[in-house]
């Protein structure tokens, strides 16, 4: 088995994309690493910032680690992109 660190490093090597990288957050998570798995989920929501569902994920994980800011931080973008899209359901972003 490799250690995380490989494990994020290769996967980030084959460019497994947002939902790949947001799996292995939940797996760092499960395993107990929950540095690793806010580390990984971060990346995912670098390549696909509009996962409200990992977003809040993300803020409990914040909050577990003693982080309420950042917790805020993640379900105050949430909070907008609900809003956005009951005001706007088929304009894009950024119009």
């Amino acid at each position: 088995m490799l250690p995380r660190r490989k494990i994020i490093a290769v996967a980030s090597a084959a460019d497994i994309g947002a939902a790949g990288v947001s799996g292995l957050a939940h797996l760092s998570a499960h395993a107990g690493d929950m540095p690793g798995a806010i580390q990984a989920a971060s990346r995912a929501l670098e390549l696909d910032p509009s996962q409200k569902q990992l977003r809040r994920w993300l803020a409990g994980l914040y909050q577990s680690r003693d982080r309420p800011d950042l917790a805020r931080e993640q379900l105050a973008i949430v909070e907008r992109m609900e809003s956005w899209s009951s005001q706007n359901p088929l304009d894009p972003p950024g119009r």
